[in-house]
């Protein structure tokens, strides 16, 4: 057997493992760490006057928001997708009835009105005043990947993941 024979042999087995590191412990850093980028980026940006908060109860800060796109890792690609839906509430009224309707909420924020509505061809808030923090983006998304450039724990996560399957990490 020659060497490619070899690694094209032991391929498959070494992508599942890294997959299975990618969808298990590699997310879960992923998810803490745009957790953090929210509560500091989004949620500390202002306090609204015609909404409650969800954070971590239906907001963008709550785990079952923060997902997997299609459910699941391939080929070691993870994608990380934020799929908060608009407050079905406002505080001061007690009526059904979105402020943000048709739009992505995740995308809205982190671009905010201007970019949103630029790049995506749809309406942004309906009610922008350009005066209001809600109004300008929050980048969220940028955040999260400077948190985990900034602790380096993507790479010492991945080969700690690697390791409990049997896998000999060297540096």
């Amino acid at each position: 057997m020659t060497i490619k024979e070899a690694l094209n042999h032991v391929k498959p087995a070494l992508q599942k493992k890294i997959d299975i590191a990618l969808q298990t412990e590699i997310f879960a850093a992923v998810q803490a760490a745009e957790r953090i980028a929210i509560k500091n980026t989004v949620y500390e940006a202002y306090t609204p006057n015609i909404y409650d908060r969800r954070y971590d109860n239906g907001g963008m800060m709550d785990v079952r928001n923060i997902q997997i796109e299609n459910g699941t890792v391939q080929n070691g690609r993870l994608v990380v997708i934020n799929e908060t839906p608009p407050n079905p509430y406002w505080s001061d009224r007690d009526v059904h009835g979105s402020a943000t309707v048709n739009k992505s909420l995740p995308e809205l924020i982190n671009y905010g009105h201007s970019r949103y509505v630029k790049y995506s061809g749809r309406f942004g808030y309906d009610f922008p005043k350009k005066k209001y923090a809600y109004y300008k983006a929050r980048p969220f998304i940028e955040e999260t990947r400077t948190i985990l450039k900034n602790k380096g724990t993507l790479d010492r996560r991945l080969g700690n993941a690697l390791k409990r399957q049997g896998l000999r990490i060297e540096k």
